[in-house]
């Protein structure tokens, strides 16, 4: 695996073996930056959580970009033991928080935590699309989300998610076995 663009383009992302996670492609995830370019006027302004972060490949790619900040949230130990290294790697241990928990298992204190306003969640592809609709809800309800906050959820295309109330559907992408759908989330409850 590769960054695709950026600061970093072309430097290798070290990933778990086996299948422990699910890795985005660097296609997949190419496509995905290049979806979000027009969306994220100054990716600086980026404070950006990812919700299963696996080897991290989302948020190295969104810092790579000059995103400013990341929470990356992983619960499988293996998996965040390649992190660290790639926050090694990268030298980026001041611009990441690590967290290795389950994301619905985390507690936030939004004054511990800049809002985000860009969020991951490329859960394995058996995760219930209802589980993913609790956690984007967790998200809002923990006022830990900025208005306009842009949600990436990648998943398998039989899982589909009811749009969570305060959210405004954007797109949705197919790549072959992948669908990457972006939301936005509206700053209010409706």
């Amino acid at each position: 695996m590769k960054i695709t663009g950026g600061e970093w383009n072309g430097r290798s992302i070290s990933a778990p073996e086996g299948m422990v996670t699910r890795p985005t492609t660097d296609l997949v995830r190419g496509a995905i930056f290049n979806t979000l370019n027009p969306m994220i006027m100054k990716w600086n302004d980026i404070v950006l959580l990812d919700g299963f972060a696996g080897s991290g490949a989302m948020t190295f790619e969104a810092l790579s970009r000059g995103a400013h900040q990341a929470v990356l949230v992983e619960s499988d130990q293996r998996a965040f033991q390649i992190i660290q290294k790639n926050v090694a790697y990268f030298g980026v241990k001041n611009r990441v928080t690590l967290k290795r928990t389950n994301l619905l298992a985390l507690s936030f204190n939004k004054h511990a935590y800049q809002p985000f306003n860009l969020v991951f969640l490329d859960p394995p592809y058996d995760y219930p699309a209802e589980n993913v609709g609790r956690i984007i809800s967790f998200l809002v309800e923990s006022g830990v989300l900025k208005r306009k906050a842009i949600v990436v959820y990648e998943h398998s295309p039989d899982r589909v998610l009811e749009i969570p109330k305060g959210f405004t559907f954007l797109k949705e992408n197919p790549y072959g076995s992948t669908v990457v759908t972006y939301l936005q989330y509206d700053g209010v409850m409706r």
